[in-house]
């Protein structure tokens, strides 16, 4: 059983970035683990603790299918959120075996590294654009998917330095920062590198007291570096893809408000024209693309809104199609981990500390992506997330007593 989970938690890391409904398959089989805890002697009933996390994303699911039966959209609805009726399995599974950390970072590592080589194949030999996963893994998920992984494995570096290999260690964490970041900037995904100097500065809180100031300035021009070569060199498409964000913004800013030069602008325009209309209920799925619709045909809105089947905002799409109570169920879920890993980030031991950090960056990371684009509108972000949730709050749960919060910065 061990294995299995151990198993589960790698692949769930390592490999969902490259096969088709990664995350889905993969959680789902972690999930199935619960069958064999059940028959492994001992075996008790989860604590309210272990399940606090889980139950949260249950409840969020079973509100956004409540207003979705509320819209007569309940089919839709539950090809999203299926995934996290799956979070209570898992984090009971994670719980349950005591599964050893190296798992998830070892995972993590794998991901992160498997992404990188997979969008320099695509954009160096295949001549793509912008790297991508398998559909419906489209550049700006893929991108920043593999964005947070390599977040979780600069995270890691400080698990890795206190172990007994930590050679070996903290080089697979460093080639899993360097190709998921390789990953991102190969996706030409501007939303996560704008909210990147944000989650570093979680990582700076969290880890800034451990890191001397040589160390901290080789890191400053490491970074600088690899900013540096990445816009200077064309084909990582960065500077084709700044370049156009900026004569968009210089030409929106000139006043010519279109989908052309700003689509998000008027897509969140539209989405914040129909939240006016109905704050409390939302409009559901097919109501907001027929509010949509109807903007466009009264002159509010550039016609080519109605091409966009979302609001480009995880807040303002929960909103416009789900209501106040869907918003409310998103923020909780966000919430809630801000909560629960506050003081980890504080603990002497390393790798309570490594993945406290990790619960903060999740919601932080989903939340910043979330700001540009949909990411809770595709079941993919919704398993990816609820994954990473209750594998992260699994394997801190089981931590030893020993492993204390007490402050060791100085």
């Amino acid at each position: 059983m061990d294995i299995w989970g151990g198993l589960g938690v790698l692949a769930l890391g390592g490999l969902s970035l490259l096969v088709p409904h990664g995350f889905q398959i993969f959680l789902l089989g972690l999930a199935a683990g619960m069958f064999l805890c059940m028959m492994r002697p001992g075996t008790g009933v989860a604590a309210l603790t272990v399940l606090l996390p889980p139950l949260f994303m249950t409840l969020f699911g079973v509100t956004w299918l409540a207003l979705a039966a509320w819209h007569g959209e309940t089919l839709a609805t539950w090809q999203l959120i299926w995934p996290v009726l799956l979070a209570c399995p898992v984090a009971w599974v994670v719980q349950c075996v005591k599964l050893d950390p190296v798992w998830f970072w070892g995972g993590l590592a794998l991901g992160a590294s498997g992404a990188g080589a997979w969008a320099i194949f695509q954009v160096l030999v295949l001549g793509a654009d912008r790297a991508a996963g398998h559909d419906p893994l489209h550049a700006i998920l893929f991108g920043n998917l593999a964005l947070m992984m390599g977040l979780f494995c600069l995270v890691g570096f400080n698990w890795a330095w206190r172990q007994p290999e930590r050679a070996f260690w903290s080089c697979v964490m460093a080639i899993g920062v360097l190709l998921g970041s390789f990953a991102s900037l190969l996706s030409g995904t501007r939303g996560g590198w704008v909210v990147l100097p944000g989650l570093l500065a979680i990582w700076l809180l969290a880890f800034g007291g451990w890191i001397t100031v040589r160390r901290r300035v080789q890191l400053a021009v490491f970074g600088a570096l690899l900013v540096v070569s990445a816009v200077a060199i064309p084909q990582m498409g960065v500077q084709a893809r700044l370049a156009l964000g900026i004569e968009h913004a210089c030409r929106y800013l000139s006043g010519e408000r279109t989908v052309a030069t700003a689509a998000r602008l008027e897509i969140w325009r539209g989405a914040v024209l129909l939240i006016s209309e109905h704050p409390l209920r939302g409009w559901g799925s097919a109501g907001y693309l027929e509010g949509m619709a109807q903007l466009s045909a009264e002159g509010r809105l550039d016609p080519a809104t109605s091409n966009y089947w979302h609001a480009h905002s995880d807040l303002l799409d929960a909103w416009v199609r789900r209501g106040v109570f869907g918003l409310a169920a998103l923020l909780a879920i966000y919430l809630l981990p801000v909560y629960l890993f506050r003081k980890g980030i504080s603990a002497r031991d390393p790798t309570r500390r490594a993945l406290a950090t990790c619960g903060l960056l999740l919601p932080a990371g989903f939340a910043g992506f979330g700001l540009s684009y949909a990411f809770m509108a595709y079941s993919a972000g919704v398993a990816a997330y609820t994954g990473w949730l209750c594998v992260i709050w699994g394997l801190y749960v089981s931590l030893p007593p020993s492993a204390d919060y007490s402050d060791s910065s100085s």
